[in-house]
């Protein structure tokens, strides 16, 4: 809603700077010191910042404040007008004005926009400033439209009536520039208008005059929202509809208790055809009447429906499957309104004839809260109808009414059937489930077609708030009709920029991509590392600007399309990219075009691809290319042969011949209605798609390329236009080798598109083959899995490594960053030495390089690097006996501040000690995703092998996230070793508890109750918190975590936390042990691996069963294969020490353990003096004192800590007195 921060101004803020970042610094760490919180009206936080550069203390802010303050959206972003402005369509009416007291005010697509985002004076001027408030204010709500992308108004034409006067009469006209590239055409099932677009775009002009004769003027707040209405479709809207022009008329004005209602009348008008002809009633309604919804009427039959059993149930989420892959399909993204069907009964129902139920959970993220409305979030009443309309859709579906019907396809809604529609109740983004009812009133099929008729009802929550008669849909016939002008680019809004020139020859024709306007880049990733626009997109693009500018001439033939390099995309880039056509030479009877691509995001224009077109009349189409017999291709996007995501998977089957076939090349079939990628003119999704028969990666199989080459698309020769492209069903493509354009580096392909009435498109094409690299030559799957998945791959690795060594020169890394943004994706860096450094240190690890270092928090790399003439090089670094091979002073530091002690005490001395002894490495997978999180609440949930592990990973956890981790343990620990060690070192004067662990009593179930009430307030509070998942200790490192409570699960989801999946590693034998483990076995180490968060979104999207089972395949995931898994090495000199210390003390394998640990930290540290080493911690002084009244009978500790340390001393020292004659520990070998 538009809030942002802002410095708190006027308030003096003292820095000091005591140190700095250079190229060979290793982390910056931000920690932020809270001092202060305000509330409101404008939140404010005070707080110290401090930056620390290795471990050191390196600049310090003192009391940075900082606030959220309000904002109108078209204020907060200056771009925002731009992103969703277009030119008017040929035949556009000028916008309209009225004249004001501060002059004319003209109700353009900038005031509509601002009727959504803008202050209430940008909308409708003057009448409305009172609404706007100063800055500092958080304006009281007005009613809004809808923002993009559900706004369907471009500009206003005419209004009758004064302004600021609701009385019956008064109408306006509104016109609406329908994109031929709206997202909803893309997503739809079928390239026209969907329903619920249709009726938003009939009743935002509602909307708008109601607030325009001044229905929201008052003192009080007021909401908007629409009853009832009765409509009805009289023809479909393509996408090649042009200028839909809506005539709306206010019939009834009534005052009543506060609350106003309004009816109005409206018709709407492709040039002079009436399309849609609607009556509606519409309440401006104060926010308390909207609070307590009682909903409509509810029959026993309505209530039987809603709760009915069914042994019929279907997952939609996953949007594949035969409801979504058949000509006649559901539509997707921000049109799926079902998520599942719970019920179907066939012959049910008050008429006999069947009924159904589905179901969508609320997320308070779902796209269209934040378009409908600012300030007041409600999901859109045409939604609901589109839930039915989907409902209903199913169920001809489920029942086989498309069979027998070519080239199937839904209409919007069923034509020249009335529907319905009464609304008394809202969804708002604190719901937890739509539901959705229906029962078939009529079913019939007949000349072609089905039709099926339903009353249908909407219920949030178990209430029943939406509900419509005589829905009707029908299964039809082809695609809709002069559908063919599609065009491509952003699937929002973005290639609606499009400015196309009158002039007959010339023209223009601007576009903007991005990740975010235009997400099926991200399915087109040549090396898995940064998204490019495909080369038929670029096809495609060319073609659409000659055809706009050649009307009503068409596209016939594209000549020597050449790209001048990527059209690539880093992170939330934007290019703005803009064709121009400028008139050539006729040739023959066909015109002639000159046609560039531009990037014009910058500056300086820089021009990326050019083509000569040729116009006119499209010549007979030439004779099909036989099919080709031979071997079935394995699926290219299953193994791994081509990098294409899901949006460009059309490649269905193709059959090959290879050398040495007389004729060299592949049969493939498409599926043309697969493509999430918009059709555009030419298809550009099925054209691709009919590249991906090619052998790229093999090309030697198909001509005289030498192995170790991989192809892309370079130039197109010619392409030939004969027919429009297929929209729907299979699409048969054949494609030949051809020789060379070069040889051997640019090989040549002829192709053929060839639909149901013959070769619709014809191609030459030329490929450049670059060098696969030692990356690229990896099999496959591997190869999918290092640069894609960052997944560890033996021997996938740009350096030589031989002895020890590992060298790398720059030209070598270069080579295998042709494609650019390559090395950047998957090492972080395309430094040459970087990379060596991270893939020494992966070899050594084991783990992906893109990782590191982030990937190891507490690692030392221990390497040294330099230049051996061209080469980088990187070997281990000599080790020493002294040397810390963690780096814990992260884990220091948070731990004396949240315990309140200083940084030199036992109890960091024995964690460090603990940690260093047990904990091989802490693996973060996904480090990114991991900071990400840092300071904010998560549950981390793991497996089990031995009972150290349970208190180390707190400690780490807390320090790594910033959070206080709170541990989860069996309530019999708190009786035994755990509970001792913690409440003896949290008795340490002066320290605080934390309360880090809390205590279940299995023989009391109730008690979980309390527990998670408890953990819920501290999870609130900004505290994290660890559970192990099967809640008792494996007993062998090849045992899976096979249970996880459902509890943990159901709190992530209700508290919407993440789950971060943990798992140990390399602590237990192979063979089973008897009893459980304090300790790892044999003393060794284990690895401690933190996985991706799971966002609570995606867990609340699975089916319930299925999330206990996402978590646990996420555990036992990380690490090696619990299958394949072995324990680390044992120290038996370690072991020896501690098995010597309990025969002579008597104590307990953990009491001598801990000893032993602590009497390890003082011997380094002694060592380290010894050898002039002297970055090693120095122990604390009471440490010190422990291990020496251990050596020699006497403890010698100041004050306070007398007492304190002599209660430890005597539980470690066991039945051993503090006496001068000893057994000196610290010489123990």
């Amino acid at each position: 809603d538009a809030w942002r921060f802002q410095p708190v101004t006027d308030a003096p803020i003292d820095m000091r700077c005591r140190g700095q970042v250079t190229p060979t610094s290793g982390r910056l760490s931000y920690e932020v010191f809270v001092e202060e919180l305000i509330a409101g009206p404008e939140p404010t936080i005070y707080a110290d910042v401090l930056c620390s550069v290795d471990g050191h203390k390196a600049f310090h802010a003192r009391r940075v404040g900082l606030k959220l303050v309000p904002d109108w959206p078209m204020s907060a972003d200056a771009g925002l007008l731009g992103r969703f402005t277009e030119p008017a369509f040929p035949g556009a009416r000028p916008a309209a004005s009225v004249r004001t007291e501060k002059g004319d005010f003209t109700f353009d697509y900038r005031s509509l926009l601002a009727c959504a985002w803008g202050r209430p004076s940008e909308a409708f001027g003057p009448m409305y400033a009172r609404y706007d408030g100063p800055p500092d204010f958080v304006p009281m709500a007005v009613p809004r439209l809808p923002g993009p992308p559900y706004h369907f108004l471009t500009r206003v034409v005419d209004v009758q009536g004064p302004i600021g006067e609701p009385k019956p009469g008064a109408s306006v006209v509104v016109e609406y520039d329908i994109p031929a590239d709206s997202w909803y055409f893309a997503e739809n099932g079928a390239r026209s208008m969907p329903y619920c677009v249709l009726l938003e775009a009939a009743l935002q002009p509602c909307g708008w005059l109601a607030s325009y004769v001044g229905g929201a003027l008052g003192d009080s707040e007021v909401m908007f929202r629409n009853l009832d209405g009765t409509g009805t479709l009289k023809a479909e809207l393509l996408d090649n509809a042009g200028i839909l022009r809506s005539e709306v008329k206010l019939t009834k004005v009534s005052r009543s208790a506060g609350m106003t209602l309004v009816g109005f009348d409206v018709q709407c008008f492709l040039g002079d055809r009436l399309v849609y002809d609607m009556t509606t009633m519409f309440g401006f309604f104060p926010p308390d009447a909207l609070k307590n919804q009682v909903g409509l009427g509810v029959s026993p039959a309505d209530k039987a429906l809603l709760e009915r059993e069914s042994n019929f149930s279907a997952d939609l989420t996953a949007r594949s499957g035969p409801y979504y892959e058949r000509s006649a399909r559901l539509p997707g993204s921000k049109l799926d309104m079902l998520e599942r069907i719970t019920g179907y009964w066939p012959g049910e129902g008050s008429h006999g004839l069947g009924a159904m139920r589905g179901e969508k959970r609320v997320r308070s993220g779902d796209w269209y809260f934040k378009a409908h409305f600012f300030q007041d979030p409600v999901q859109p009443g045409s939604l609901g109808i589109e839930a039915m309309i989907q409902l209903l859709q199913l169920w001809m579906l489920e029942q086989g009414l498309d069979a027998g019907i070519p080239d199937a396809r839904f209409e919007p809604i069923a034509l020249d059937q009335a529907l319905t529609w009464k609304y008394r109740g809202q969804v708002v983004p604190h719901n937890d489930t739509v539901t959705t009812t229906l029962e078939i009133t009529e079913q019939r099929v007949e000349n072609g077609s089905a039709l099926c008729v339903a009353n249908a009802s909407l219920w949030v929550d178990g209430i029943r708030i939406y509900e419509a008669q005589n829905l009707g849909m029908r299964i039809v016939s082809g695609a809709p009709p002069s559908s063919l002008k599609q065009r491509a680019g952003s699937t929002e809004h973005n290639s609606e920029n499009a400015a196309r020139s009158s002039s007959a020859g010339t023209g223009q024709l601007t576009e903007r991509y991005s990740l975010q306007a235009t997400p099926w880049l991200a399915d087109h990733c040549p090396t898995y590392a940064r998204p490019a626009l495909p080369m038929m997109s670029v096809v495609d693009l060319l073609g659409r600007a000659v055809e706009d500018a050649a009307r009503p001439l068409q596209l016939v033939r594209l000549k020597d399309v050449q790209l001048a390099g990527w059209i690539d995309f880093d992170g939330d880039q934007e290019r703005v990219l803009r064709t121009e056509v400028t008139a050539l030479p006729d040739q023959g009877n066909l015109k002639a075009f000159r046609v560039v691509l531009f990037d014009v995001s910058e500056a300086e224009p820089a021009q990326l691809a050019a083509a000569v077109a040729l116009a006119g009349q499209r010549p007979a189409a030439p004779a099909a290319l036989p099919k080709l017999s031979g071997d079935t291709l394995e699926d290219p996007y299953a193994a791994a042969r081509l990098f294409h995501g899901p949006a460009f998977q059309l490649l269905k089957r193709a059959t090959e011949a290879p050398l040495p076939a007389a004729t060299v090349g592949a049969s493939a079939v498409l599926d043309a209605g697969a493509a999430a990628v918009p059709h555009g003119l030419l298809h550009p999704a099925l054209l691709d798609a009919g590249l991906h028969a090619i052998p790229h990666d093999r090309l030697e199989r198909w001509a005289a390329v030498p192995p170790g080459r991989v192809g892309y698309p370079a130039r197109v020769l010619e392409f030939n236009v004969y027919a429009p492209m297929p929209q729907q069903g299979e699409v048969r493509c054949e494609v030949r080798a051809d020789g060379f354009l070069l040889e051997p580096d640019l090989p040549r392909f002829r192709l053929q598109w060839i639909g149901e009435h013959g070769v619709s498109a014809e191609m030459l094409l030329a490929e450049a083959c670059f060098p696969q690299g030692k990356l690229g030559a990896l099999p496959p799957l591997e190869r999918r899995a290092f640069l894609r998945d960052k997944r560890y791959v033996p021997g996938a690795s740009l350096s030589r490594q031989s002895g020890g060594d590992t060298r790398l020169s720059q030209a070598e890394a270069d080579a295998s960053n042709w494609m650019p943004g390559t090395l950047e994706a998957v090492y972080g860096t395309a430094n040459a030495g970087r990379i060596a450094v991270h893939e020494h240190v992966a070899a050594r690890e084991q783990l992906h390089p893109g990782l590191l270092p982030d990937g190891l928090p507490l690692t030392r790399p221990r390497v040294v690097a330099g230049r051996d003439g061209d080469d980088y090089l990187v070997r281990d670094a000599e080790s020493s006996p002294v040397a810390e091979r963690l780096d814990l002073s992260s884990v220091r530091n948070h731990w004396t501040a949240a315990l309140g002690v200083n940084g030199s005490w036992l109890g960091s001395d024995l964690w460090e000690g603990l940690i260093e002894r047990f904990v091989e490495r802490v693996v973060l997978t996904a480090p990114d995703a991991f900071y990400a999180l840092a300071g904010k609440p998560a549950i981390y949930v793991a497996n089990h092998q031995v009972q150290i592990e349970s208190l180390l990973i707190t400690n780490l956890l807390s320090a790594l996230s910033g959070t206080q981790v709170v541990t989860m343990a069996n309530a019999k620990h708190e009786k035994r070793w755990i509970g001792w060690i913690l409440r003896s070192l949290f008795s340490y004067p002066g320290a605080r508890d934390p309360r880090a662990i809390v205590y279940f009593d299995q023989s009391a179930p109730d008690s979980m109750f309390h527990i998670l009430a408890d953990l819920k307030q501290r999870l609130s509070q900004g505290d994290s918190f660890f559970v192990h998942a099967q809640g008792t200790r494996a007993q062998s490192c090849r045992e899976a975590t096979s249970k996880l409570s459902s509890l943990f699960v159901d709190l992530a989801v209700e508290q919407n936390l993440p789950i971060v999946p943990v798992r140990f590693s390399g602590g237990l034998p192979v063979e089973p042990c008897e009893g459980k483990l304090e300790f790892p076995v044999g003393f060794g180490r284990q690895d401690y691996w933190v996985g991706e968060p799971i966002a609570p979104e995606v867990l609340s999207a699975l089916p319930y069963a299925a999330r206990r089972s996402h978590v646990l395949d996420a555990i036992n995931g990380l690490g090696p294969a619990p299958h394949g898994e072995s324990p680390h090495p044992p120290d038996p000199n370690f072991e020896g020490e501690v098995r010597r210390w309990m025969q002579l003390s008597g104590v307990d394998e953990v009491r001598a353990t801990l000893l032993m640990t602590l009497v390890q930290r003082v011997r380094r540290a002694e060592l380290a003096g010894q050898l002039g080493v002297f970055d090693v911690e120095e122990p604390a002084a009471e440490t010190v004192a422990l291990v020496r009244a251990v050596q020699t009978g006497t403890l010698a500790a100041p004050g306070p800590l007398s007492e304190w340390l002599r209660a430890l001393a005597t539980e470690l020292c066991g039945n051993q007195p503090l006496q001068p004659a000893r057994v000196d520990p610290m010489g123990a070998a």
